[in-house]
């Protein structure tokens, strides 16, 4: 151990500094050489020289010496490599695109943006297959995002299946994954790079995952010891950089901790997670739209640029829409056409790809586009998720307050959508979109914590009810015991000298004490048949709900009536618990009370009187035809 850290097996940690290597080798190498010691879990025994030398004071003295000496400075240099920050990485993926060899340039520009995105080592991109590259399987979003799949990161030991992860455009071209995808996969089909290929980044057809890596991990060292690459901070930097740049940059946009670890696939050891689903879109979604500088974006064709999806497949991308698909050919095919008329991203697409498409192109007949106008728009995408956790994605391309006249010509009619894909314009529209669109999921919130106060207030009621009902139950009980009981006039005693009852001519006290307690029973019993009494006319739904559930008017529940109780207003109490059974059973479906019951108003009407109401409902039961949006 000293050999390895002082590289002198007599050194003297008080003299010496460890400059040879970290702690963190030491504890590989004491781990390495436990392991194959027959008596690995024995502790060392200094007089006996028996047991495992690795368990032994002396090696643990060791450990925290070099570990104190790299704390104060004195140890060997760190190999860590640390966090890229904006300008860093935006100088690599520059660089990278500058490559003049055209299958390096897509390759490494491609593989590092979609290791941003999904906070995947580069061995985990590296393993990334063309099987688990997909179309949004939600029909509502397949036109604006991909989903794939990577293994889990390092370390985890689940046998879950990983998560399905969404891929969406960004409105900064360095963070966009979808032309990164878009122009490799391009470029990788023309030239036949798939055949065979398991793998998405299959540098020239390689279906060796560790030459990929390789490739990647030498073009990143490249990049960053070229001299033109500007450190900003003075740290070792790596592939590594870009994963713990991708966590710092999603913290910095208010992502919560536990949605980074579901995005970058890192399992913690809660019980939840035993149980949880792996893939939650809405959460997922969420820190993918962080990770978009510029906020996300759909790649939306203009109206006047007289092409659509059909002909984006079959002219801009017809080799991915041949291996992958028209839905993923069209959402990459938008992509490559943006960076093909880009000012700036059409240097990085190669040169037969672009005369291709440009040729192409001028041949549509009917499009409006001025003279080096982009057909395609980065149209801002709202990202969120509703109450029940489903993704919502939005694209705002309608204009905001937009005014369109009755008899619009051909000239006002594209002033008027030029006018829509004006920079400023977007800028506009996204910032009053999102603000609403925060204010509903707000407002959603704070529906939700209502409903939820509700619900415990509601069985806050019940169980004060009861209690209340329990000691009311409990008092009468004592003063019907209190009467039947003979009672002693105080004062008169007898030849033994105790009290004696009085005598009352012409009176029999037995029976007068029999018949008050007889009429005390009485009045205990109309007053719990009050208190056990249906009303005669609940004006509405809620009201009749509340009077099972809690009471009206400080009666009992209508759920709490015993068998007697109920038999005493029988036809009453059986039509109404058609209704009752109904809305409890939406009730432990899921629902609110007043969820399920407005579910039923809207289904018999809303203007029907509560009985019309119950024998509609007592008819669907009957015949089995209840709807199903009442189950």
């Amino acid at each position: 151990m000293k050999l390895r850290a002082y590289n002198d097996a007599d050194a003297d940690p008080e003299m010496m500094r460890p400059t040879y290597c970290r702690w963190e080798t030491l504890s590989a190498v004491k781990k390495g050489i436990s392991y194959y010691h027959p008596d690995k879990d024995a502790e060392w025994s200094i007089r006996r020289l028996e047991g495992n030398p690795t368990r032994s004071v002396v090696v643990r003295e060791l450990m925290k010496r070099v570990l104190l000496d790299e704390v104060a400075g004195n140890g060997a240099e760190s190999m860590e490599r640390g966090p890229f920050v904006e300008q860093e990485y935006e100088q690599a993926i520059d660089l990278m695109e500058e490559n003049d060899d055209a299958e390096e340039r897509l390759f490494t520009s491609g593989i590092f943006r979609i290791q941003y995105n999904l906070g995947g080592r580069i061995d985990d991109v590296s393993k990334q297959k063309c099987v688990n590259l997909v179309a949004n399987k939600d029909i509502q979003h397949d036109n604006l995002s991909l989903i794939t799949k990577l293994n889990w990161s390092k370390n985890v030991r689940t046998k879950k299946q990983a998560p399905w992860q969404i891929l969406i455009g960004a409105k900064d071209r360095h963070y966009c994954v979808l032309i990164g995808l878009a122009m490799w996969l391009e470029f990788m089909i023309v030239y036949g790079r798939d055949k065979g290929c398991e793998f998405v980044w299959g540098y020239r057809g390689s279906n060796d995952v560790d030459s990929i890596r390789d490739k990647a991990s030498k073009i990143m060292k490249q990049v960053i010891n070229d001299p033109v690459f500007d450190i900003v901070l003075d740290e070792k930097k790596g592939t590594h950089s870009m994963r713990k740049f991708a966590t710092d940059f999603a913290k910095r946009n208010g992502i919560h901790k536990d949605d980074i670890d579901h995005r970058f696939r890192w399992r913690s050891k809660r019980m939840q997670d035993n149980y949880a689903s792996t893939t939650i879109p809405s959460t997922d979604a969420k820190v993918a739209a962080a990770l978009c500088k510029g906020g996300p974006i759909h790649y939306h064709l203009k109206e006047y640029s007289g092409i659509n999806d059909e002909w984006v497949c079959d002219k801009v991308c017809p080799n991915i829409t041949n291996t992958y698909g028209p839905v993923i050919g069209k959402v990459l095919g938008r992509a490559l056409l943006w960076c093909v008329y880009d000012t700036e991203q059409t240097k990085v697409v190669p040169i037969f790809m672009v005369d291709r498409i440009k040729e192409v192109y001028n041949e549509v007949t009917n499009k409006r586009l001025a003279d080096g106008e982009n057909p395609v728009e980065k149209v801002p995408l709202y990202v969120s998720g509703d109450t029940n956790g489903n993704l919502i994605l939005e694209p705002m391309i309608e204009g905001v307050g937009e005014d369109i006249p009755q008899n619009e010509t051909k000239e006002q009619e594209l002033e008027r959508l030029r006018k829509r894909y004006d920079g400023k314009t977007l800028e506009e529209r996204a910032v009053v979109q999102r603000t609403s669109g925060e204010q509903i999921d707000r407002l959603g919130s704070n529906i939700a914590g209502l409903d939820r106060r509700m619900n415990t207030m509601e069985g806050n009621a019940e169980r004060r009810h009861e209690v209340m009902m329990q000691r009311q139950d409990r008092q009468d009980a004592l003063i019907r015991q209190l009467l039947r009981q003979p009672y002693r006039v105080l004062g008169q005693k007898g030849r033994s000298g105790r009290d004696v009852l009085p005598h009352l001519p012409h009176h029999d006290d037995r029976t007068s004490r029999l018949a008050a307690a007889n009429s005390a029973a009485v009045a205990a019993t109309e007053a719990s048949r009050s208190l056990a009494s249906l009303t005669d006319n609940p004006r509405c739904l809620h009201t009749l709900w509340h009077e099972y559930n809690v009471g009206l008017g400080g009666k009992k529940a209508a759920k709490l009536f015993t068998n007697r109780e109920r038999g005493r207003d029988r036809s009453r109490y059986s039509k109404r618990l058609v209704f009752w059974k109904k809305i409890d059973q939406m009730v432990r479906a899921g629902h609110t009370s007043t969820d399920a019951i407005n579910k039923v108003m809207n289904h018999y009407g809303t203007n029907l009187s509560v009985t019309k109401t119950i024998s509609r409902m007592t008819k669907d039961q009957k015949e089995k035809t209840y709807p199903a949006i009442l189950n």
